[in-house]
């Protein structure tokens, strides 16, 4: 797990540029640091080391020195890669080695060989171009700007802008975070002239352009033909073999625990891997845990407590309770904005920051259960017809039409957030060949699409944002290619049973669990409800700081009724966090 960045097409300031770059990006490799340039490209690296600690140095140069890649992630399997590139003389023990032999020989070839997350670029210096690429899900980031024949790419933006490129907003992507924010930051960057490589593409570059085309087709049509016991005993076989592949490492690895399906899951598996010693399970707390209340919560809908602990009693494992007070909490929001290059869209990732500061120093990697909800139809708003109708009516479920009133009266006049969203989101759906026209399974693949795309990209990169900002990597089994073949031939009526969700997955895993965790219903990752009252302190302080800020974008008359009101609702609530967090991004990352 790393920080990569580099230039290309150019000859300016490599090395500042390029070390500015690093500097940037230190909280993602604080083990080690690597430039490699060439005459017309130059690249950095950043190092958190979990394999061949002495070995597994970057930027990566072919013995002929024609070849130099820069890597961030893991290939889990690359051992068994190795076994069929007997003919390479390997002089270390690292998977970015690898992973640079495999590109060698298969070219683009090799990445549906490839068992883990990576966001990488290798420069071909004689041919005068490079190749990079995402996994699938898009576990792994990289962001890249275009200027003239230049390009500069990085693990993330603020590298980007780090070396000079200038910190402006781009309107779109604001307009969406307000609005949407569970589905923003994934088509479009908050800064101008900054694009991601999306998920499951590879890019091509020379001094042509720029060239991107998918390499992983995120295609979940189901196969009915294949039954549900066939199909469940398949999953749980891939889904071992996955945890078992993301448990190598030669540090040991933790797991980030619910107590959920999902992570306990994991946890039962991962247990077994931990070579005599139990497996370190962090789990949140908050302040005086016992007096909240999720009852009515539109994604909480129960405590984790309980279950963490009946988890780790079944499971011998090492349970760490981290507590967050409220004060602490609300003080991150600060934080949790500067650390991430998109805006904070959940009050959720308050909750990943404290356990990720929880893990640092224990534990340099975890395993997170993200993406399996998102892949296996683990959301209840998936089958209610009042939501899955069209894109305009999911989003407005999560409160769309009333945090709209919060941008200015130009941006609703020049972007339409309730007229353009949803048609963007329509295309999307369409483009991929799903259509919330037509009977009920259709319109639950229509919504799972926009899940997948959107919902899901922008999970992956606040749990890679928010690990990586304490140099702790997350590594995420349910994103494993094996176990996304099996999600892939999951259709919604074998993904639902008598309103379950999670048919499959929970057929599979149940065998693993306590019985009142393979039968517990899906609860987020849990935020504390009491916080509003901070929130709304914090807001009204910013807001007026931020006051030229606020009346190009924002509407402060809402801005100060919100602040004001005596209660919130949840919606509320969520609003003034978004809000607060874009302010306090703005104040970080554009001055």
């Amino acid at each position: 797990m790393c920080g990569i960045g580099g230039i290309l097409f150019s000859d300016q300031g490599l090395v500042h540029r390029l070390t500015l770059m690093q500097a940037a990006m230190g909280h993602r490799g604080p083990d080690d640091q690597g430039i490699f340039v060439s005459e017309e490209a130059g690249l950095a690296h950043t190092r958190l080391a979990l394999l061949d600690l002495e070995g597994g140095r970057q930027p990566r140069v072919d013995p002929s020195g024609r070849y130099a890649l820069v890597f961030n992630g893991e290939i889990y399997n690359h051992q068994e890669l190795r076994a069929q590139l007997r003919d390479f003389d390997f002089r270390t023990g690292s998977d970015a080695e690898t992973l640079l032999a495999a590109w060698m020989r298969w070219g683009q070839g090799c990445l549906p060989r490839l068992q883990g997350m990576f966001a990488f670029v290798i420069w071909d210096g004689r041919l005068r171009r490079a190749f990079a690429a995402r996994d699938a899900l898009g576990v792994k980031p990289l962001v890249y700007a275009v200027s003239g024949q230049e390009v500069v790419f990085a693990s993330e933006a603020r590298a980007i802008l780090a070396q000079g490129h200038a910190a402006r907003v781009d309107e779109e992507a604001l307009v969406e975070v307000v609005v949407a924010p569970a589905f923003s930051g994934v088509r479009r960057s908050m800064f101008e002239g900054i694009r991601h490589l999306p998920a499951g593409c590879l890019m091509n570059v020379d001094q042509r352009g720029v060239r991107v085309e998918r390499w992983w087709e995120p295609r979940f049509c189901g196969a009915p033909e294949v039954d549900d016991d066939e199909l469940a005993a398949r999953l749980r076989g891939a889904l071992e073999r996955g945890v078992e592949r993301a448990m190598r490492a030669d540090v040991p690895v933790g797991i980030f625990l619910s107590g959920g399906l999902d992570s306990t899951a994991l946890a039962a598996i991962a247990a077994r891997h931990c070579a005599g010693q139990a497996l370190a399970a962090f789990t949140i707390r908050f302040e005086d845990h016992d007096q909240i209340g999720y009852r009515g919560d539109a994604i909480v809908v129960s405590d984790d407590a309980p279950f963490a602990e009946a988890a780790a009693e079944a499971l011998g494992l090492e349970l760490i309770r981290v507590v967050a007070t409220q004060r602490e909490l609300s003080e991150a929001v600060a934080r949790v904005a500067a650390q991430n290059d998109r805006v904070p869209a959940w009050e959720q990732e308050l909750s990943q920051d404290a356990l990720a500061r929880a893990a640092r120093g224990r534990r340099k990697a975890v395993l997170v259960g993200d993406a399996a909800d998102e892949t296996h139809f683990g959301y209840f708003f998936l089958l209610d017809d009042a939501v899955n109708r069209s894109p305009l009516a999911l989003i407005e479920r999560f409160g769309a039409r009333q945090r709209a009133a919060f941008l200015s009266e130009r941006l609703r006049r020049d972007h339409d957030p309730l007229r353009a969203l949803p048609l963007t989101y329509q295309r999307l759906v369409e483009a991929e060949g799903y259509s919330f026209d037509g009977p009920p399974e259709a319109r639950v693949q229509a919504v799972s699409c926009l899940v997948r795309q959107l919902w899901l990209g922008r999970l992956l990169h606040n749990g890679d944002a928010h690990t990586m900002a304490h140099g702790v990597e997350a590594r995420v089994p349910f994103a494993d290619l094996e176990v996304l073949a099996c999600a892939q031939a999951t259709a919604p009526s074998q993904g639902w049973r008598g309103g379950v969700e999670k048919h499959t997955l929970r057929q599979a895993v149940a065998p693993l669990l306590p019985a009142a965790i393979a039968t517990r219903r899906k609860s987020a990752l849990p935020r504390d409800p009491r916080l509003g009252r901070l929130y709304q302190e914090a807001l009204r302080e910013v807001a007026a700081a931020e006051g030229d800020f606020v009346r190009q974008y924002l509407d402060a008359a809402q801005i100060e009724g919100l602040s004001s009101k005596p209660d919130l609702s949840d919606n509320e609530r969520a609003t003034a966090f978004t809000l607060l967090a874009l302010l306090h991004w703005k104040r970080h990352h554009l001055g």
